[in-house]
């Protein structure tokens, strides 16, 4: 992934190509602060999976780590490596450890774990005994989510075999709502499972120094959930949930995506655009051709469906998304060749969210976010 901060240019001296990824990082601060604020007594684990949603993890983790976030999310042991390898010594949990072959990254990078098999609990420890080290991990409960995690009743068993190998300390537990945004009495069902299981394990002896179940929606749904941490993910990066409309002007999306037009042709009436014909003009017309396409993460699904902004206005992208190019319908509007074009974020007052972008193409924004693809360059400020 190419990474730029402003003002930079590229290796050759040039400009960078017209379509980058901008990341508002003062956007960013603002949404860990209002994640305080919500949560004020509860410690900020910072999700950065999946590159940081899209959004860079070696620089998101860096700024974050910079404004006092000591915890950090991951999926992947080497999602932890890398934000180990970029000088990050803060607190990394691996949410979704590899059984084959994440053990021995675990331990070399001193990266914490959540764990629910105690076959992995051995292999982590021989690891962690062989090289001399002590390996923190937090006890996963499945409370309904069937993904991860032990169910409660097996807690007391687990931990009774646990505590009984070396090297390896039970620092935290946690578990995962699966509907937190759309089903709030299957979410407050999951939660009273889980304050029964801390109940249980506490009343056979074991306790725990961190305790975290909240995604983004549950922060904000569920305040009885914060505990004593709390793991932001798509929040962070400033979008909520569906049914969460009440934050929604609260939270700044980090991400603008934008392009310059390269050429502009007039079509007539009854000329098709792009691959496989499927825009037929119904009018004499102007057609822009704007450098991003699938390749860039940019859905095909958004196919004759979505739009753009130009100069502050709305216009509908025409024809198949290719995998390097999209085309524009300008009509006979004063657009030419280096004009900005925003595909997400906003321009004069006027906003296209990465959300609707998921609303257009049938998925979430998690996924329009983190589609945007490594070779599009990420240009980082606190200021636009």
């Amino acid at each position: 992934m190419f990474v730029w901060h402003y003002g930079q240019t590229n290796i050759w001296g040039d400009k960078l190509r017209s379509t980058v990824a901008k990341i508002n990082l003062g956007n960013l601060r603002d949404n860990v602060f209002y994640i305080k604020k919500t949560a004020q007594n509860s410690k900020i684990m910072a999700v950065v999976k999946a590159n940081a949603y899209g959004h860079g993890i070696i620089e998101i983790s860096k700024f974050l780590n910079n404004i006092g976030i000591e915890y950090f999310g991951v999926a992947f042991a080497d999602e932890g490596a890398i934000i180990r390898e970029s000088g990050i010594n803060s607190s990394v949990l691996v949410l979704v450890p590899d059984a084959n072959g994440d053990a021995n990254t675990i331990v070399n990078y001193n990266l914490d774990v959540a764990v629910s098999s105690i076959d992995f609990c051995y292999q982590l420890s021989e690891i962690a005994k062989h090289k001399n080290k002590i390996i923190r991990t937090h006890l996963y409960i499945d409370t309904g989510m069937s993904r991860d995690g032990i169910y409660p009743d097996e807690a007391v068993n687990f931990m009774k075999k646990f505590i009984e190998l070396p090297n390896l300390e039970m620092n935290g537990i946690c578990s995962h709502f699966s509907s937190s945004d759309s089903d709030t009495d299957f979410s407050r069902h999951q939660l009273k499972l889980f304050k029964s299981c801390l109940d249980y394990l506490n009343s056979n002896g074991f306790s725990f120094n961190l305790i975290h179940m909240a995604n983004s929606a549950g922060i904000f749904e569920f305040p009885e959930a914060h505990f004593n941490m709390v793991r932001p993910g798509l929040s962070l990066y400033g979008y909520s949930y569906s049914n969460l409309n009440k934050v929604s002007g609260e939270l700044k999306p980090v991400l603008n995506l934008s392009t310059k037009v390269i050429s502009v042709r007039t079509i007539q009436k009854g000329d098709s655009v792009g691959y496989n014909r499927t825009f037929i003009s119904d009018r004499a017309t102007r057609i822009a051709t704007i450098p991003i396409g699938y390749g860039d993460g940019y859905p095909r699904h958004l196919t004759n469906l979505s739009k753009c902004l130009i100069k502050g206005k709305f216009y509908n992208l025409v024809g198949t998304i290719c995998m390097d190019e999209s085309m524009v319908d300008i009509g006979f509007d004063d657009i030419h060749i280096g004009d900005d074009v925003i595909l997400i974020g906003s321009q004069n007052g006027i906003n296209i969210g990465a959300d609707y972008l998921a609303e257009k193409s049938g998925t979430i924004t998690y996924e329009i976010l983190t589609s945007v693809s490594a070779r599009v360059p990420r240009i980082y400020s606190e200021i636009y």
